[in-house]
């Protein structure tokens, strides 16, 4: 009897295909590692589908968010590790894959989640090393390794570059780390006067954008620091209950938690992504003034809004135009135009004609259970739906058509 394989029961639970932490785009093109699976996927943007490209060769010892970022250069895109222990290349010419081992001689997360083209190497941040890795990319070989801090307690965030530099946020205090990649030298800069541990960064124009745990965005510009803190009033983070009911809190200006889970120049504004906050908000880089974008789907009633402790995860900036929010609420992208401030909403679906695809062994095929929860997918945003019966298949077949 056909056994139905680990990637089929996966297909089974569609809204785990749909994101990645780091897709790369390009004419139109994405390409993203799925987050639970670790499988590479490529995405036809125009047409809103995926196929599946090929299962990473350490699947099988996979975990969550193994290797969920990723970037394309020229024809080979580059997997990162985030708790995998290899960055793996698969070559689109070849449909191969090339392992770059990491020296790890502690056995430490990996953590690389910021990273950058520059000519031929890639510059890669490993938060569980505390290093920045130099790779060259026609070889595919790790050419150096430098130490950000050999501060044992330290604890690496979240890194930019901009120029020949790249700066790295201190964890645990008001730090930043910045790191020549000519001279391979680091040199530290404290902010004595913000009093809030970091999580965001964001460089633009010689202007330093940063934001912690409160209801505070700092801009640091040479020697002076800016408070921006006229949130708005219905701003607030979300808080449970024990009866599963959500309740927003407006009134707290410090948060356990970091109040966004990331920052993104694009257009005219900084963008401040909530992670368990409410709102998405974007600050005009001249002006400094602050301005709501406006989800009406995004209003939250549920628990399970949370299931991953966040609002949103960021999937890609492309053209430093379009900013890609993966929705855990709604299960679909949100991709903001950040000059025009218009949004369109993509519902990603299968590719059907992908499903029976051989991935070193492994076969996808149509089967009941498959059929359903694809089915469900596409007509998922509509009003009525039909009864799913046993001839699921031709129901599938005369929607798409």
């Amino acid at each position: 009897m056909w056994k139905e394989s680990k990637v089929v029961q996966v297909i089974k639970k569609s809204r785990e295909l749909f994101w990645g932490d780091q897709w790369c785009v390009e004419n139109n093109n994405g390409w993203f590692v799925a987050g639970n699976i670790n499988i590479l996927f490529f995405v036809d943007m125009v047409n809103n589908s995926y196929k599946i490209i090929a299962k990473l060769p350490d699947y099988i010892n996979g975990t969550f968010r193994a290797n969920s970022n990723c970037i394309k250069c020229g024809e080979v895109i580059f997997c990162m590790p985030n708790r995998g222990e290899y960055i793996w290349c698969y070559d689109l010419f070849d449909n191969m894959f090339v392992k770059i081992k990491i020296e790890n001689p502690n056995y430490v997360e990996i953590g690389i989640l910021d990273f950058w083209k520059s000519e031929n190497v890639l510059w890669a941040v490993s938060m569980g090393l505390k290093q920045i890795i130099e790779i060259d990319i026609s070889t595919k070989k790790i050419i150096g390794y430098y130490n950000i801090t050999n501060r044992t307690e330290e604890v690496i965030g979240k890194s930019v570059k901009t120029g020949n530099y790249i700066y790295s946020l201190s964890g645990l205090e008001s730090r930043i780390y910045q790191f020549n990649i000519k001279t391979k030298e680091v040199k530290i800069k404290e902010f004595d006067t913000i009093k809030d541990r970091l999580h965001t960064i964001s460089i633009c124009e010689g202007k330093i954008w940063l934001s912690g745990n409160k209801k505070k965005i700092y801009i640091c510009e040479k020697d002076s620091i800016k408070i921006i803190d006229d949130f708005p009033k219905s701003f607030g983070i979300y808080k449970f209950k024990k009866n599963r009911n959500v309740v927003l809190d407006c009134i707290l200006n410090e948060y356990n938690i970091f109040t966004f889970i990331d920052s993104i120049d694009a257009g005219n504004y900084i963008w401040f992504i909530p992670f368990q906050t409410n709102k998405i908000l974007y600050v005009d880089k001249i002006s400094n003034n602050i301005s709501v974008f406006e989800i009406v789907e995004e209003n939250i009633n549920d628990f399970e809004t949370f299931e991953m402790n966040c609002k949103y995860i960021p999937q890609y900036v492309y053209d430093d135009r379009y900013i890609g929010l993966y929705s855990l609420k709604n299960e679909v992208i949100y991709e903001i135009d950040a000059l025009t401030l218009e949004m369109k909403t993509r519902y990603i679906t299968v590719d059907i004609k992908n499903l029976e695809k051989n991935i070193y062994g492994w076969s996808l095929r149509e089967r009941i259970g498959t059929e359903k929860a694809l089915y469900k997918k596409l007509i998922d945003r509509k009003k009525s739906v039909s009864n799913i019966n046993k001839n699921i298949g031709r129901e599938i077949y005369d929607f798409i058509n």
